[in-house]
């Protein structure tokens, strides 16, 4: 991986069996698509040459893939994380919860892109897994986990939404579609997650289901619609409801 430009943090055993997770360097710009792009094709075509195979559907026998996005934003010309600011509670910028509000708002429609197979919404709603549209700091059962590290990085977000099958590409311009939104509306943020109970959880919205309901929901989203380009959603509207109805169609066998 690092001969093929892919700069591999760490690479290690998770949680179920035969499962692993792979650690990207973060990298500016484009190049963290590339990376995870990369990783995935040649994952599969090493594990080829030596008899194995590498599955990333999202819901699995022996459990669920998912593929966490690391992001924050950077000032070119400070050479600054705008979402740290220590004057702000747990440090995170008003810059930082305006994009955060932007990910929470266009959540329900993005997830056509974070989440793109049918087989991606197994894998959610499930414990321990994404299933409502809410955030935390540093709270592993958030679906956006505000991430603090004073030492090196400053205050990042870990989108865990986003499936083994999603398309990196995709992805990255559909967080920064939504981000960007929510900073130049100013979208005021929505308090974090409380403590998981069956008496609050009720209350909170639900990510879509299935991929339908997820591609309804992109395509009643204007704004996200606007951004990143009606002939973008279209063909991919298009595309997916044609995978949907394929699968829902009696096989001639």
């Amino acid at each position: 991986m690092h001969h093929a430009d892919v700069d591999i943090e760490n690479f290690h055993c998770e949680w179920n069996a035969g499962l692993f997770e792979a650690v990207i360097n973060a990298s500016f710009g484009i190049k963290a698509a590339d990376s995870a792009f990369k990783f995935r094709n040649c994952i599969h075509e090493i594990a080829d040459k030596e008899d194995y195979r590498v599955d990333m559907t999202s819901k699995q026998p022996t459990g669920e893939v998912g593929m966490h996005l690391n992001h924050s934003i950077w000032s070119v010309r400070k050479g600054e994380n705008v979402f740290s600011d220590p004057n702000c509670p747990n440090g995170l910028s008003d810059f930082g919860r305006c994009w955060l509000a932007g990910l929470m708002e266009h959540a329900r429609a993005l997830t056509a892109f974070w989440c793109p197979t049918e087989n991606c919404y197994k894998r959610l709603h499930l414990p321990r897994k994404p299933g409502t549209i809410d955030w935390d700091f540093d709270n592993r059962l958030s679906s956006v986990k505000v991430k603090v590290d004073n030492e090196n990085r400053g205050v990042y977000l870990e989108n865990r939404i986003p499936s083994g099958m999603t398309n990196p590409y995709l992805t990255l311009a559909a967080t920064i579609a939504a981000g960007l939104d929510g900073v130049l509306k100013g979208l005021e943020c929505p308090p974090p997650r409380p403590e998981l109970t069956s008496d609050n959880l009720p209350s909170a919205t639900a990510l879509p289901s299935s991929l339908s309901e997820a591609l309804h929901a992109l395509e009643a989203d204007n704004d996200m619609v606007n951004i990143l380009g009606k002939d973008l959603v279209d063909w991919f509207v298009l595309l997916k409801s044609q995978e949907v109805n394929m699968r829902k169609e009696p096989s001639n066998g």
